[in-house]
């Protein structure tokens, strides 16, 4: 979609001279946006301009770019659920917080992810989603966590039993 083509005038709109070159004036702005703020908008605007462009991979500002976003874990999670695949460099600050890490795991690994597993047991209620969605089975790193809540501790067990009962079933 050209979206000079939507503007009324499109002569007289922004960059309309240089529109062939759109691409590598979106990685300057996000470049000088970046150097002025760490929100996540502005990063989840340059890590879609990176996933977008994988010809410029192996670019050193690129690299830069992705440094960046891995210095943040909802912008490492957002950059990694963009591009539909796992953020390596991210990953490190993604482990530190367990609603990400369980997410992480769910949505981008589609399995375990060991590395943020220490942090998903220090919260009942995402050790709890990590052993039913992502493990489909028990979570023994995070089950004293889950027993310290009555609700979820409940729900655990009966999840269990179930998983049990639906083996011995076969």
């Amino acid at each position: 979609m050209n979206l000079y083509d939507l503007h009324p005038n499109p002569e007289k709109a922004p960059y309309y001279d240089r529109r062939f070159e759109i691409p590598s004036i979106a990685l300057d702005e996000a470049k000088k946006r970046l150097c002025l703020s760490m929100e996540c908008s502005t990063l989840y605007d340059a890590s879609s301009i990176v996933a977008e462009k994988p010809l410029y991979s192996s670019d050193p500002s690129i690299q830069r770019l992705e440094d960046t976003i891995a210095k943040n874990v909802k912008c490492s999670f957002d950059y990694a659920e963009f591009t539909r695949k796992r953020f390596y460099k991210g990953e490190r600050i993604i482990s530190t917080d367990p609603k990400y890490s369980m997410h992480y795991a769910y949505y981008i690994i589609k399995g375990r992810f060991p590395q943020g597993e220490r942090a998903i047991a220090e919260s009942a209620e995402w050790a709890f989603h990590y052993a039913t969605t992502v493990m489909k089975g028990g979570f023994p790193l995070g089950e004293r966590t889950i027993f310290c809540d009555p609700t979820l501790s409940v729900e655990y067990r009966q999840f269990l039993l179930q998983r049990r009962y639906d083996y011995e079933s076969l």
